[in-house]
This record gives structure tokens, sequence and C-alpha cells, in this order.
């Protein structure tokens, strides 16, 4: 089994060799906090493409990258900021 950590967004990426893999996140608090105002109520679009970028690196580290990388790491970052700035 590989597991991926992404520390910065408190990202667990499990990858069995058999079956399917699993992803434990705590993105969708750290963004939301970061970029929404934590006195409103979260925005279903933003949470939707939170949702979105986690299926996204589950799918990649299911395909044997490594999304605990520093450049990955960097581009999910840049990712993210992308979407605040166009939400």
């Amino acid at each position: 089994m590989k597991t991926y950590h992404i520390k910065e967004y408190g990202i667990t990426v499990k990858v069995p060799d058999v079956g399917a893999s699993s992803i434990v996140s705590e993105l969708a608090t750290h963004f939301i906090g970061v970029y929404q105002n934590a006195a409103t109520k979260p925005d279903d679009d933003l949470i939707g493409m939170v949702d979105a970028i986690e299926a996204l690196i589950l799918g990649h580290a299911s395909a044997g990258i490594d999304v605990s990388s520093p450049a990955y790491v960097i581009g999910l970052r840049s990712a993210l900021d992308a979407i605040a700035n166009n939400v």
C-alpha cells in the first residue's frame, strides 16, 4: 500500500495494492477558512470545486503520481488560488 500525505491541507491518500483508493482531507475546512468569510455559510459551488480537486488528487495518486511531492503541492496551491480568484 502507498500512502501519501499533504500536511498543508490535512490530506492523506491511501492506494492499496488491490482494491479502491481512499482520501481523507481537511481541504474544504482549510480552503473555506482561508478564502471565504467564516461568518458566512460556505458556498455550495465552492464546496463542489473543492470536492472536484479532492477527486483529482485521488485519481492522480491511484495512477501512481506522487501527490505529496513538492512540485505537486505547488501545483495544487496554484489551482486553489485560481479557484479562489474566480469564484
